[in-house]
């Protein structure tokens, strides 16, 4: 028996690094979206912040109005369930009276957001780059006061999968 038990306490050591370091990168890119996030709040004009009066440290942003979270398997990890983390998948703010400008906004922070919605707001400034956003399927800027031209690297997402729709 104790021989069995030393094995176990020897393979329980040696995963365990393992299972701890994958439980921290996890969290750490749910926070890391969410600093991105906040950073974004912090440059709107202060009359924005109806829709955002939630977005704070305080909570996770999976709890923040217009925001919501899905779970992702990264990756490196097996198809297992439990492998999932929490990600930043969908951004609706329409009609939030968002003022401040776009471009601002590192979508490359959030590369699971599949549906993002920020219309009827008054953005300003370029669209920002969005061609590593692979999993974007639904896009409205619509109602903005957005200059420049359409990057072309929207284009990239005509054959990533699900994309539906740019307005």
């Amino acid at each position: 028996m104790g021989l069995l038990a030393f094995k176990i306490s020897l393979v329980l050591l040696l995963v365990m690094p393992n299972i701890l370091c994958g439980a921290i990168s996890m969290t750490s890119q749910l926070d890391h979206q969410a600093d991105t996030l906040l950073r974004r709040k912090s440059s709107l004009n202060s009359f924005s912040y109806g829709c955002l009066h939630t977005w704070s440290k305080r909570s996770s942003p999976c709890d923040w109005i217009g925001v919501t979270c899905s779970a992702m398997v990264p990756h490196h990890h097996g198809p297992n369930p439990n492998d999932a983390v929490q990600v930043v998948a969908n951004i609706s703010l329409r009609g939030c009276y968002l003022e401040g400008r776009l471009d601002h906004l590192h979508f490359a922070d959030l590369s699971g957001l599949y549906d993002v919605d920020l219309s009827n707001n008054f953005l300003n400034g370029s669209i920002p780059s969005i061609g590593n956003l692979t999993k974007l399927a639904y896009l409205d800027l619509s109602n903005n006061n957005l200059s420049g031209s359409i990057p072309a690297s929207i284009g990239n997402l005509a054959e990533s999968e699900g994309f539906e729709s740019f307005q």
